[in-house]
């Protein structure tokens, strides 16, 4: 049924089975003529990219990696990672949608909003 946007972010977060579906999945709300990706509509995009992404970080040197969202929400809810560290990500969903993946690029967590957020919304899940 008709879910709010802010329901649809929950479950881009917290469902193993939507990750593996980034690429494919569809939505539609009012104003819009038709069903669009989801990667899409502009308050969904980063989101999905965050979901359909394999990230890296980096340790002592040492890049470490792949992991899913989930995982990074482990290792921050664990203390191995925080907002300092750095990452990147190798979306999926880039090259469905937008042809060649982006450059890697290293970001510290603190400035991935999407996947921070998504973070957050997995490690108050596991509380």
């Amino acid at each position: 049924g008709p879910v709010s946007e802010a329901a649809l972010l929950g479950l881009m977060h917290k469902s193993d089975a939507l990750h593996g579906q980034m690429e494919t999945l569809m939505v539609w709300t009012t104003g819009m003529s038709e069903w669009a990706l989801a990667a899409s509509v502009p308050s969904l995009r980063e989101a999905a990219v965050v979901m359909s992404s394999e990230w890296y970080y980096a340790e002592g040197g040492e890049t470490k990696g792949p992991f899913v969202t989930r995982d990074l929400a482990t290792k921050f809810d664990e203390g191995e990672i925080d907002g300092m560290t750095m990452l990147y990500g190798q979306s999926r969903l880039e090259v469905a949608v937008g042809g060649a993946p982006p450059a890697k690029q290293w970001r510290p967590l603190a400035e991935i909003t999407a996947l921070r957020q998504a973070i957050m919304a997995l490690t108050q899940e596991e509380d």
